[in-house]
């Protein structure tokens, strides 16, 4: 699986983005990693605030794409 950005929850949550869609709405794919498991892949629509700034909503909290650790 590739790994495109990692965004650290806690000391034992990491959420992943696995895969960015770039079409009408921008989406990327997301998953839930905890060392061992992943939960399921969801899309998440890529949105923008007042700023300009880029997120996805994933369990009812908003993740900015500035703040996710890129991998190369």
């Amino acid at each position: 699986m590739k790994i495109y950005g990692v965004y650290s929850i806690t000391n034992c949550f990491t959420l992943l983005i696995i895969a960015i869609k770039h079409d009408i709405e921008d989406c990327v794919k997301v998953v839930l990693y905890d060392g061992e498991t992943y939960t399921r892949p969801t899309w998440c629509k890529v949105r923008y605030n007042a700023h300009g700034e880029a997120y996805f909503i994933k369990y009812n909290r908003r993740y900015y794409l500035k703040d996710i650790e890129r991998e190369m």
